[in-house]
């Protein structure tokens, strides 16, 4: 296998060195065991004990690209590695772990474009795809807005008009599987060799449809849209890295049902172009947007160049950006103290052993 086909940079082994021999590439990650592929062709993975600690911390996702021991045949009669350590990733998209853990979730890694799918229906909302655009943004990963099934509207281009309009700093791409308007946009996104895309969205937009289609041949189950809601149906199960002919690469992910953003404020700048732009103009520096004179948000909001959903929507954000950062840090103290706990008792427990 050519690992710089499937995206392999130098950078990634910094100045250790690595041997390409030990290398390999996180596929998809399912039940437990992680398909990967390296020189030597396609492996299952499996966690050395001393990757298991950061795995529960981390996690180990479909793009990583890892150092595996020798390899050796598993239960299943097919080749098999350990992995011993995980390389640095150069991007990655991740979200706040569903649930009351707080822990960083990272769905993919390595990737280059996240093409945020939203169907040309009853699926359009303008809130979750700020989230989206975050949580690429974050991760330094370039946005793409994806407006599938256009072909189901007589007027897409509009609404492709209005998206641009929201998002000023992000490409809004109309596209149909059916039809293959636009599929020829997405794929010079991805029309090298290692260069890779990820499709994210809800369930049922249409983002195994387009991998479909875009790979030539139905790799992806899919479903018809329900005539009850207009919505789609849930069919990816696990995400899965996919090589193109043409040597890009593209990655299909589940449907997220929860999307919790946090990182740096800074991430908003594009996401609400037009908010902080204004914000930029208000009278003070540290203004609230609240009843401050010279508020240029306040000024827009009251002579309608600002909508006070989008305000609304802006303001939502940024909270549970500082709540979701506050539970994080408290979590990573708390895991340090717990480690530092362990270090120094297995410590005690060694000199007592040993008679000092």
């Amino acid at each position: 296998m050519d690992l710089y086909q499937y995206g392999w940079s130098d950078d990634f082994c910094g100045d250790d060195g690595i041997d390409l021999n030990s290398v390999a590439r996180v596929i998809s990650v399912h039940r437990g065991v992680y398909k990967m592929v390296s020189k030597a062709g396609e492996l299952n993975g499996y966690l050395s004990g001393k990757l298991h600690h950061l795995a529960m911390e981390q996690g180990i996702a479909v793009g990583d690209w890892c150092v595996l021991s020798p390899s050796f045949i598993d239960e299943q009669n097919k080749a098999a590695a350990l992995v011993e350590q995980l390389l640095p990733r150069r991007s990655k998209i991740s979200r706040v772990a569903s649930g009351t853990t707080s822990a960083e979730q990272v769905i993919v890694a390595n990737v280059d474009y996240a093409f945020i799918v939203t169907s040309a229906n009853a699926d359009l909302n303008i809130n979750r795809l700020h989230r989206y655009i975050l949580l690429a943004e974050e991760g330094r990963v370039r946005p793409v807005v994806v407006l599938s099934k256009v072909d189901l509207m007589s007027d897409y281009l509009d609404t492709v008009d209005q998206l641009k309009q929201k998002f000023p700093n992000i490409e809004v791409v109309g596209v149909s599987a059916e039809s293959s308007i636009g599929l020829d946009v997405l794929m010079s996104f991805i029309g090298e060799e290692g260069v890779s895309g990820v499709f994210l969205g809800s369930s049922g937009v249409g983002k195994s449809t387009l991998v479909n289609r875009i790979l030539g041949r139905d790799i992806q189950a899919t479903k018809t849209i329900r005539e009850d809601d207009a919505k789609g149906q849930h069919t990816t199960t696990y995400r899965e890295l996919f090589l193109m002919a043409n040597g890009g690469m593209i990655i299909d992910t589940p449907g997220l049902r929860e999307i919790q953003v946090f990182g740096d404020q800074q991430i908003m700048k594009s996401a609400f172009s037009k908010i902080e732009e204004l914000g930029s103009l208000c009278k003070y520096n540290d203004c609230s947007h609240v009843n401050e004179p010279g508020c240029a948000i306040l000024a827009a909001l009251s002579s309608g160049e600002l909508d006070s959903k989008e305000m609304a929507s802006y303001q939502k954000l940024q909270r549970e950006i500082e709540y979701s950062n506050r539970k994080m840090d408290k979590r990573y103290s708390s895991n340090q103290k717990k480690k530092w706990k362990t270090i120094n008792q297995n410590m005690r427990k060694r000199r007592k052993f040993e008679g000092r």
